[in-house]
């Protein structure tokens, strides 16, 4: 079993992955009309509902902010799959995966999971051992997205890369020292994005699997953006030029 926190979560498994809670806690105290359509929603899916006392929450919550919610849920974040063919099979949309080689920060790799399905990416590769576990802190951090995004833990992730060169996947990484720029780059064709550890960027084994580097030109005085901007920026350059290829056919 697994906690899911807060009311953007909530709402995302309720619609998406019903079948998948146990039972849903809210806050005795609160009821507002977020919280009264939360409620109905739940009951009107067959889930359990109960009221219960602030200090029954905080006490489960173990520190993460709650507000008023908590779900009990039957499986983890990351689906079970043997392989990484496998996984990639199973994708509803190939076009676009991101790639998250040692991000530590689990806020961090929260807001870059939410970014990467804002955008409309397919799938995110996480590293199984060198970053961020795949918490509650995760969860509540990308709002819902952690909940309906395919996530894959790669156990090696410089292997993992080849197998999608495999399967026709132009494999780019993201490097602030890089000459090519994103903006100037065609991104029109299946990809996938690799971003880099929040303090030292991508690692030089991450690099020599890339086939090509490119960076986002910084325009200010700082030289650099948190790792979930960068998804953010490059993976909605993605969309933007794809959207602007439909619109020239």
């Amino acid at each position: 079993m697994r906690k899911v926190f807060g009311i953007h979560n909530a709402f995302t498994m309720v619609r998406y992955k019903a079948r998948e809670i146990v039972s849903v806690d809210l806050s005795e105290s609160r009821n507002d009309k977020r919280i009264r359509q939360l409620e109905k929603l739940a009951i009107d899916q067959g889930i359990p509902v109960r009221r219960v006392a602030g200090e029954v929450l905080n006490a489960d919550a173990e520190g993460n902010r709650h507000q008023g919610v908590i779900l009990t849920c039957q499986s983890a974040i990351v689906r079970p799959s043997a392989n990484l063919p496998e996984w990639f099979n199973s994708l509803k949309n190939q076009s676009l995966l991101v790639v998250l080689d040692s991000v530590i920060d689990p806020r961090n790799l929260g807001a870059c999971i939410r970014s990467a399905n804002s955008a409309g990416a397919g799938g995110v590769i996480v590293s199984r051992s060198r970053g961020s576990p795949l918490s509650a802190t995760v969860s509540h951090t990308a709002a819902g997205a952690a909940e309906v995004t395919p996530i894959y833990q790669a156990s090696n992730l410089a292997r993992d890369l080849e197998i999608l060169k495999k399967f026709g996947i132009w494999v780019i990484g993201l490097d602030a020292d890089a000459s090519d720029q994103i903006f100037t780059t065609d991104l029109t064709e299946h990809c996938a994005l690799v971003f880099g550890a929040e303090d030292r960027g991508l690692r030089t084994e991450t690099k020599k699997k890339c086939d090509l580097l490119v960076s986002i030109p910084m325009m200010g005085d700082v030289q650099s953006v948190n790792v979930s901007v960068a998804v953010g920026i490059a993976t909605f350059e993605v969309a933007r030029q794809r959207m602007d290829s439909q619109a020239d056919r």
